[in-house]
């Protein structure tokens, strides 16, 4: 029975994010890990780095780039590419997606095919219009049956259309039973990532998001096995000189199968490679995530 039990809960995925797979020990398959962040912390970007380690490492893996058009996600990581190979860190990534730049035909090439290593073997299921819960239930029984995926990445939950009039709340409650069923019954990992509500003053702003920020009613978070919170460390940031490095806070609000504690990490971002540090800080935080305290 004990052996039952654990094959359900079998490793299927890493975050490959140092400091969740240091807590978590990666993605198990009865996961259904939300991850919430305020504009700017990166939710697109974490959401693409976990797919291609995934792939990377042989998992089978579905991602759902809900907020992104075609050509979104392949665009920015060919930037830092070509930034890497022209040492030209001042390039704007507005003026790199127009190409109203002269570029480097070289480094161009070579940035054209990372991104396109980047996203081999993963398969994208990209925004469209008037994309609701039922096209979103059959994407995720078609990646789970006939691409065989394993991990289901849903970037990001709030792109979901609403059917009508119906509630924010409402819509919010279908939405988190409508992937549960649909987790039960395929048996897949799902991680989804959401949007917060923004805080009237920036004083009301606690420093690491609580759980009660989340956009809709709180069975989105109810129905999570795990609640990651991100957000950008703006006191740091604004004050670091290394430009080449951004802080972002990564609090674990909620977790099935080993409880809470009362600690949050700061994460380091590469602005050059796109990608995150393995090193981290931990600080203890409290409730309201209003405190921080670095830990020796």
């Amino acid at each position: 029975m004990l052996k039952k039990y654990m094959e359900a809960n079998k490793k299927v995925g890493v975050f490959g994010v140092k400091y969740l797979d240091d807590k978590l020990r990666g993605i198990l398959l009865g996961d259904l890990i939300l991850i919430g962040a305020r504009s700017g912390a990166g939710k697109s970007t974490i959401a693409n780095y976990i797919a291609a380690i995934n792939r990377d490492k042989g998992h089978k893996v579905s991602l759902f780039s809900l907020e992104n058009f075609e050509g979104d996600c392949f665009i920015e990581k060919a930037y830092y590419k070509y930034m890497q190979e022209t040492q030209d860190y001042s390039l704007n990534l507005r003026d790199f997606a127009s190409g109203s730049v002269q570029f480097d035909m070289l480094a161009f090439q070579k940035a054209e095919e990372y991104a396109k290593k980047c996203f081999e073997g993963i398969n994208i299921i990209n925004r469209r219009a008037n994309y609701n819960i039922e096209d979103l239930k059959n994407d995720i029984i078609r990646e789970a049956e006939v691409n065989e995926s394993k991990l289901i990445i849903l970037d990001h939950l709030d792109y979901v259309s609403k059917y009508g009039n119906e509630s924010d709340n409402l819509h919010t409650n279908e939405l988190m039973r409508t992937i549960r069923d649909v987790q039960d019954a395929f048996k897949v990992a799902v991680i989804a990532i959401s949007h917060l509500r923004k805080s009237l003053t920036l004083k009301e702003a606690p420093v690491i998001p609580s759980m009660e920020e989340f956009i809709g009613s709180s069975n989105k978070y109810k129905e999570a096995t795990a609640v990651i919170m991100l957000a950008p460390d703006d006191e740091c940031n604004m004050t670091n000189d290394d430009k080449t490095k951004r802080g972002t806070w990564c609090c674990i609000r909620k977790l099935r199968m080993g409880g809470i504690d009362n600690r949050a990490a700061k994460l380091w971002f590469d602005t050059i490679t796109g990608q995150y540090l393995n090193s981290y800080n931990l600080y203890k935080v409290n409730y309201s995530g209003t405190k921080t305290e670095r830990l020796l």
